[in-house]
Formats: structure tokens, sequence, C-alpha cells
């Protein structure tokens, strides 16, 4: 590996790891922080410093299948908009629990994807809460087209609001959450956790980068990653976690395969700042694939157990009863998406300036 002195060297080189390479002091990483906050703000609309209610939940399902519950939820995260998702609720729990959020990336079949249902099992099973929801436009979140600008704000908004009813819950530890994700996935875990003190650690899985952002307009449409006078990169955001535990998930096979030679030094020398070295990790599959696999989920269950302190337990469970998609379905003809939902990404992201009171 190189050292941190050679990995600034690479990142100045790739030209898109943002001026936090050069950040000697602390206080000069703050003041950089805030001025990624304020452009992301400013594109997005979405401004973290508003505290805001819970939003709405409506349950329209559950199955029981013995040591865990499934709910089949959706949100009201804005006034015409319903993100569809699941809740994973250990059976015979007292008390308090860790709650993890799981956003999916890019994969065939969205939330049901086989990695993320057993993930979220996996996790309910050691007694944590897990939160599945949708991208903007994928999966049952058909309200909208999914390649489009205008969800670039939407998905960060949605994860907000999502956040919001997770720390507001009596049965979760406020000071318990975390969030992971893969791929695109890992892309809102970043962005979540940078903007958002209220999670307590994360772990991007085959996203984080320094040259690329993301493939689709949910991810950069917007165009906050540049503009007069700035730049920035997912490495750069994703720093923003420092001090707060982190796990970086990269892969040999991705634009993930510089991490552990110049982006994980990087932010270990961000993290350094805070005198937490410690708290940032990565987990390098040489010959891995871009996915959430059993491997990469053996890496994120210990790490998350350590972060917020649950029993790990052992090797994953083939034999674990896995929810089909069937049982997951929030929208039925017998619980349809309320009709009043917009259709148009323009149309909500207008409505969500309006709720955060920003000019349209």
């Amino acid at each position: 590996m190189k050292t941190a002195e050679q990995a600034l060297r690479c990142a100045r080189q790739l030209g898109a790891a943002g001026p936090y390479a050069a950040a000697a002091f602390f206080e000069e990483w703050e003041k950089r922080k805030a001025v990624i906050a304020g452009k992301i703000a400013a594109k997005t609309g979405v401004n973290f410093s508003q505290p805001c209610e819970a939003p709405p939940v409506t349950v329209t399902g559950e199955t029981h299948f013995g040591a865990y519950s499934v709910q089949n939820v959706y949100w009201q995260t804005l006034g015409h908009y319903y993100t569809a998702g699941n809740i994973f609720l250990p059976a015979g729990h007292k008390g308090k629990r860790p709650a993890v959020m799981l956003p999916h990336g890019h994969f065939e079949h969205g939330r049901f994807n086989e990695d993320s249902r057993r993930l979220a099992v996996r996790l309910a099973l050691l007694g944590c809460a897990v939160f599945l929801y949708d991208m903007v436009g994928w999966g049952e979140d058909n309200q909208t087209p999914h390649a489009d600008k205008y969800n670039n704000a939407l998905q960060l908004h949605n994860s907000r609001r999502i956040l919001d009813h997770i720390s507001t819950r009596p049965d979760i530890d406020d000071k318990k959450i975390a969030v992971t994700g893969a791929s695109g996935g890992g892309t809102q875990t970043m962005m979540l956790t940078a903007f958002d003190n209220r999670i307590a650690a994360s772990v991007p899985v085959c996203m984080l980068s320094a040259t690329f952002n993301g493939g689709c307009k949910c991810e950069s449409g917007l165009g906050y990653f540049s503009g007069r006078g700035f730049r920035t990169s997912h490495a750069e955001i994703a720093a923003m976690a420092a001090p707060r535990p982190m796990l970086v998930i990269s892969i040999g096979n991705d634009w993930t395969k510089t991490v552990p030679e110049t982006e994980f030094p990087c932010l270990k020398r961000i993290y350094g700042l805070y005198g937490r070295q410690d708290a940032v990790k990565n987990v390098h599959f040489a010959d891995g694939r871009h996915d959430y696999c059993e491997q990469k989920r053996d890496a994120a269950t210990l790490f998350l157990a350590l972060a917020l302190g649950f029993d790990p337990g052992c090797a994953e469970d083939p034999n674990a009863v896995i929810p089909a998609a069937e049982q997951m379905t929030t929208f039925t003809p017998f619980s349809p998406r309320p009709s009043q939902a917009y259709t148009q990404p323009k149309e909500l992201f207008r409505e969500l300036l309006a709720y955060y009171q920003q000019p349209a």
C-alpha cells in the first residue's frame, strides 16, 4: 500500500479527489465540509439543518417467519410522494434495538434482489431492525421514471425522511443507526452519512471512488460534483463521515479497484485529523464481483456489530428462511398507491423545494 503522501499525489494527479487531499488541519477540513454541504444543498434543495417531523408510514401487510417478521410499508415522504419498502423486525426483542438502513443499487429486482433480502434477514436474526426502500423510479416505485436528474435530489430527500421515521421510533436506539448499500445504494449510503449526523456508522459497498461519481442521473444528474471554482467527488463526500465508523468495501473489477492504494489512505488522513484513523476500514476483494455477496455481507455484519454493539453471531445460515418478493410487495390491488401521487420528477422537485422553503 502506498504511504499517505504518495496517495495524496495520486489523488491530485487523478484530478478528481477534491481539495480535501490537501487539508492539513482540522479547521481547514471543517471549512471545506461546510462549503460542500452548502453547494449540494443549493443544488438539491435538501436542507439537513431543518428539523422535520417523522413522515406518515402505512403498513399494508405483515408476514411472520418465526424468529423475525417483515412489514410491507410505504412512507409519505412528500405530500404527493410515496416510497415503498420493508421493515424487518426480530421477534421477541425487548427494549430498544439498533437499526440498519439498506438502500439498493441498480440491481435486477431492486430492493427484492437476493443479496439485500439475505442481509436484511441476517441482521434481523441478530437483533437489528432493518429498513429496505426503493430507489426513485425503480422496483415498486414506478410513480416516476428513474433516469431523471431531479431524482438526484428526491433520493437524498427520501433517505433523510425515512431516517426521520427511524430516529423517532420508540423501539429504536437513535444512537445506533447505520446505513449500508452496494453500487447506487453505496452512493445513497455516502450521501446520507455525509450530511446527517444521526447515522452512527456506514458501509458503502462497490461505489467509493475519486474518479467516478455514478453513471446514472439519480446519482449525479444535478451536477453538484463540479461548478465554477468547485469540484468534489464521492471520495471527498465519504470523508465527511469522519470521525464516525465507516467500512469501505471495494473490489478489483470496477472503479473501486484503486481504493486500497489511493482513496483509503486519503480517508485515513482525514480521520487522523480527528485522532480516529482506527475508525475507518477497508476490505478489498481483488477478484470480487460488483454485488453484495456473502463475503461482503460477512465483512459488513462484523463491522456493524462492532460499531452498533450487537453480537455478530456465526456464519450466515444458508438455510435461513428468506421472504419471497411476493411476500414483500407493498402496493397491491387491495392496498394501491394513493391516487393523488404526482408522476413527474420536476413536479415532485418543486414540492421538495416548497417543503424546505426554497425558491423554485
